[in-house]
């Protein structure tokens, strides 16, 4: 109690229906600390009034003769309320009553009853007010104490839980929403609550909540603390909201869309692979018209050897020199056919469709093939051919039918910028660099260089400069992404009217045995 405030004891006058709903009242509010006395006895003539049997019904003391009010042996009290109309009673109250103790007339009683009346009426209106509210409101609304105590669902989380209120209020909230005896616990659940005590403010989290049947689903919260008139956080309001079968639905679409990436992602890959050989029997076209040339003539020259030595073994004895001649004869067919049956393998070599295969792979090696492959077409188009190759270059990762394909296409589309009328020069180099630990292979023609309007788009697909029915635009394109496939980088490094450098970067293979 404050300093100098007096504790009141009440006693009463009068037990009827007035006594009653006092009593009813005090006792309903006694732990409040607004409170600042207690009823401590009862008087009435009737034994059986309904405030005298609430009042021994609570323990207070109950008399017939409100006198013994004025005996401090009997009954100590030092505030009556007198809640009889009966003007005597209140004259011997007046009359009878020690100097210390307050007395309260009935009308004044009847006066507060009356507005205490009003007041509970407003208060009932609003209350049925804000629960028609809550109650109306789609998501499920549960009031938390500090001690994890549901206070207060409303309706419709009675309806999606499929609880009963009694089956909620009371007990603690891990009880009802996880089928738990103890507290939701960090890190697979922190407990909402716990967070909001750590912080103070409102927290939005996906919960994991379980049906009557233990089912599991997903719920999306939203706590606000409630606090008291010092500040104090004393309750929590949880707004849930079932969102199971959005998540699943969710789900769903990203598992569909899932599967629907794969099969673009496969459909995208038959695509590039198709692209690839595409490119490279355009590559092969090209290489068409001077192959036939080199098969043609050291196959004619075999062809010959045959007719003439047919006829030497058919119109003339066989002699020791006719022997020799023809041996010397059948060598330089073994040669020439051998050559040409290295043409071919080399075509088919580069002609073929495969996965990509990474190997290690020696780029020197690369280099020769694609040169020797395209000697005769070099020749037709009075290529001059340079090359300044570094011995002892470490190995690449790489699939060498594709690398091959890379250098194949830079060198076409070299003497194609020269041409025969030229007589240009194409300069092969391969360089390893110690200091970024990557090998870089220029390729530098003496033609007449990119235009600067045309530079930024040279790797974009379908992307040509040159003449319609010469070229698709693909060329480059593929280049750029077989490099990409191998961790490498393809770019111009120089053009201009005296020619253009095409740079290749690829990382060094280090082989884990040492």
């Amino acid at each position: 109690m404050e300093p100098g405030r007096l504790w009141l004891r009440i006693g009463i006058i009068g037990g009827g229906e007035m006594c009653r709903d006092m009593l009813t009242r005090a006792f309903r509010h006694y732990k409040s600390r607004l409170v600042h006395g207690e009823y401590v006895a009862v008087a009435d003539p009737d034994a059986d009034a309904v405030g005298m049997v609430y009042a021994r019904d609570k323990g207070l003391y109950t008399t017939a003769d409100f006198h013994d009010y004025f005996d401090a042996d009997k009954v100590e009290v030092n505030q009556i309320f007198i809640f009889t109309p009966d003007e005597a009673v209140l004259e011997e109250v007046l009359a009878r009553r020690p100097a210390s103790t307050r007395v309260m007339a009935y009308n004044t009683a009847a006066l507060i009853r009356d507005t205490y009346q009003v007041e509970e009426n407003r208060y009932k209106a609003q209350r049925d007010q804000l629960e028609t509210i809550i109650n109306g409101i789609l998501e499920g609304i549960v009031v938390i104490d500090r001690e994890h105590n549901v206070v207060q669902v409303n309706t419709p989380y009675l309806d999606q839980s499929g609880l009963l209120a009694q089956e909620v209020v009371g007990r603690k909230c891990y009880e009802v929403f996880h089928h738990s005896e103890q507290p939701c616990q960090p890190p697979d659940h922190p407990c909402p609550i716990d967070e909001i005590l750590k912080t103070g403010e409102p927290h939005h989290e996906m919960h994991t909540h379980y049906n009557l049947d233990g089912e599991e689903r997903i719920v999306d919260l939203t706590l606000y603390p409630l606090r008291n008139m010092e500040g104090k956080v004393t309750r929590f309001i949880e707004i849930c909201r079932d969102i199971t079968e959005r998540h699943r639905s969710q789900e769903r679409m990203t598992q569909e869309l899932e599967r629907a990436v794969e099969e673009r992602t496969r459909q995208i890959e038959e695509a590039h692979c198709k692209l690839l050989q595409q490119d490279k029997m355009s590559s092969l076209g090209k290489l068409s018209a001077s192959v036939v040339h080199e098969l043609n003539n050291p196959l004619t020259g075999v062809l010959n050897f045959i007719r003439l030595q047919r006829r030497m073994l058919t119109e003339l004895e066989p002699s020791q020199d006719m022997c020799k001649t023809i041996l010397g004869q059948l060598g330089l067919m073994e040669n020439e056919t051998a050559r040409c049956s290295k043409i071919v393998s080399n075509l088919l070599a580069f002609a073929r469709q495969s996965k990509l295969e990474p190997a290690e792979a020696q780029l020197n090696e690369i280099l020769d093939l694609i040169t020797e492959l395209n000697a005769h077409h070099l020749a037709l188009n009075k290529i001059q051919l340079v090359r300044d190759f570094q011995g002892d270059l470490p190995p690449v990762l790489g699939d060498v039918s594709r690398l091959e394909q890379v250098f194949m296409n830079i060198l076409l589309n070299a003497v194609d910028e020269m041409g025969p009328e030229t007589d240009g020069r194409l300069l092969l180099s391969t360089q390893y660099d110690e200091e970024s630990d990557l090998l870089l292979t220029r390729i530098t023609d003496t033609g007449p260089g990119i235009g600067p309007e045309s530079l930024p788009h040279i790797f974009e697909p379908f992307f040509t400069t040159k003449s319609e029915g010469k070229g698709v635009g693909l060329g480059l394109s593929v280049v750029y992404g077989i490099v990409k496939e191998h961790n490498g980088q393809v770019e111009v490094e120089q053009t201009g009217p005296e020619g253009t450098t095409f740079l290749v970067t690829l990382p060094v293979y280090r082989s884990e045995v040492s």
